[in-house]
């Protein structure tokens, strides 16, 4: 049976997915068989013409070479069992194809049985030993009962190897998002590997499994059969919320009432499973009435602890975005504090955040990285509450023993931040000592040049200056944005990082939509 498919994600060494069959052929049961004798073919389909497994039929490819079974099986990599003759074009033919599976194709999973009408050209044992096969068989003793058994053994290989499979992959997503399981998408990664791993363990064959941000997981399931799963924090919030306007009006109506009595709903398109935990409500909704009659208690509890285990990451996701949001409201609230004293506006923390984190997206830091890089740019002149005001709000030039002061600004604002084992405020401290470091090695307070300065430093050096220049100050007028750029593009490889001013300068328009979007007041 066909595989399964993450969304986005696909893997050359998997078997073809069920969404690159034939629609007509979805339920069927790959099998080639491999002859150069055409009465093999005609007897063999005539045989199994009314062979099933697990409810479904089988669908048969043919070829009549070794070297053609090749060609087909480069296309048609989902076949589940392949009935190959050994002596074809050559004495070793089919014994070529097998290597040719094995090794070239890499695939592990389709079955091959090795038919042979002059069994001394490919003697058993050495075969056995030699070759990766799963069975042996001379022509003459494949009575119609004996090919009936040798077909249902090795579909039910090929279907328990392919269930280990998903089970592998969904651990695979599972550990992967373990590493950073409160950030979002990888809440989506650890629900995607959830649901595969219990997919595979209720032998469900899915084509496709969609998770979006809204917490809404798609299973596409073989036949009639698909798996939804409805997640939401609160008090019916599901109910109402978008999310659940993506889905069809019977599905709606059946996870609403399920919502509604607090308990799993029957119908006769559909089967709401309803859970709950602490204030999370979840409904996992199946379509296809026979697959869930099928369900006994033990499948019933690992649905069961698939959504209990969504609703540990829903409430640790809650928590997470609790901190992040203090965290941040923090940060604002310092990052303000010290502009004001500086007679500047909040609003210009606001625009070096989102110019920080645009000068990331757009350099190809993670998303991860540019979120921490637009948290921590407002604290880049927290050092600044340790300059005198006499010298802080001075309208004239400094002097040079006043603009010595000045610049102690920066150390005192990495020393004022360091310590803190926050990802966040680590990369502040960073930004607040390196911010006024030149490319060139000519800035302070370490002098540092190039790459030395760690590239937040680099990101938030750029977006200051650029909002400094392009906003008002109680010491000068905004300067217009063309001498502006003019300034930064002088300043190149000098004072800036000259790939962040490329960056600058091929998007300035959406700079300038942040600098609209955030005007002083």
């Amino acid at each position: 049976m066909p595989n399964f498919i993450f969304a986005n994600k696909s893997s050359s060494n998997e078997p073809t997915k069920k969404a690159d069959t034939n629609s007509a052929t979805e339920d069927k049961w790959k099998v080639m068989v491999v002859d150069d004798d055409l009465e093999v073919h005609t007897i063999t389909k005539m045989v199994l013409s009314n062979f099933t497994f697990e409810g479904s039929k089988i669908e048969f490819v043919s070829a009549y070479s070794g070297q053609e079974a090749c060609q087909l099986l480069e296309k048609e990599s989902n076949i589940a069992l392949i009935l190959l003759d050994v002596v074809m074009e050559s004495d070793h033919a089919g014994l070529e194809v097998v290597k040719y599976i094995r090794e070239n194709l890499k695939n592990p999973f389709v079955r091959i049985v090795l038919r042979t009408g002059q069994p001394g050209q490919a003697p058993e044992n050495e075969v056995i030993v030699n070759y990766d096969i799963d069975d042996y068989k001379e022509k003459t003793e494949l009575t119609s009962q004996k090919l009936f058994t040798l077909m249902r053994s090795n579909l039910r290989s090929y279907r328990n190897i392919i269930s280990i499979e998903k089970n592998k992959q969904g651990l695979k997503e599972v550990i992967q998002s373990l590493d950073n399981i409160y950030q979002f998408r990888s809440l989506n990664q650890l629900l995607t590997g959830v649901a595969t791993q219990l997919c595979g363990l209720l032998h469900l064959t899915d084509n496709t499994l969609i998770i979006n941000n809204n917490h809404l997981a798609t299973a596409n399931l073989s036949g009639s059969t698909d798996i939804k799963v409805l997640c939401g924090t609160g008090c019916h919030e599901t109910s109402t919320g978008s999310n659940i306007t993506q889905l069809d009006e019977n599905i709606q109506t059946c996870i609403k009432t399920a919502l509604e009595k607090q308990q799993s709903i029957c119908t006769e398109n559909g089967y709401a499973y309803y859970t709950s935990r602490h204030n999370n409500e979840l409904v996992m909704y199946f379509s296809g009435i026979n697959k869930i009659d099928t369900l006994g208690a033990i499948e019933k509890h690992l649905i069961d602890i698939f959504l209990h285990n969504v609703t540990t990451c829903l409430e640790n996701l809650k928590l997470s975005e609790e901190s992040d949001q203090i965290q941040r409201k923090i940060i604002n609230t310092l990052g303000s504090a010290v502009e004001n004293r500086s007679k500047e506006t909040g609003a210009h923390i606001q625009r070096v955040a989102e110019y920080s984190k645009l000068l990331a997206i757009k350099l190809g830091l993670s998303a991860t990285e540019a979120e921490i890089v637009e948290m921590a740019s407002p604290l880049h002149d927290i050092g600044k509450v340790a300059i005198p005001d006499a010298i802080l709000h001075k309208p004239e030039k400094l002097t040079d023993t006043e603009w010595e002061v000045m610049k102690t600004h920066a150390e005192a604002g990495y020393n004022i931040l360091k310590g803190d084992e926050s990802k966040v405020f680590y990369a502040a401290s960073v930004i607040a000592q390196q911010h006024h470091e030149k490319w060139d090695g000519s800035g302070y307070p370490n002098q540092l040049s190039g790459e030395e300065i760690h590239i937040y430093g680099r990101i938030t050096a750029l977006a200051d200056v650029f909002d400094a220049l392009s906003s008002k100050r109680c010491y000068k007028s905004p300067w217009e944005i063309d001498e502006v750029l003019a300034y930064i593009t002088k300043e190149r490889a000098k004072h800036f990082d000259p790939t962040l001013v490329d960056i600058l300068m091929n998007n300035i328009d959406e700079f300038i939509s942040i600098k609209e979007r955030y005007q002083d007041k």
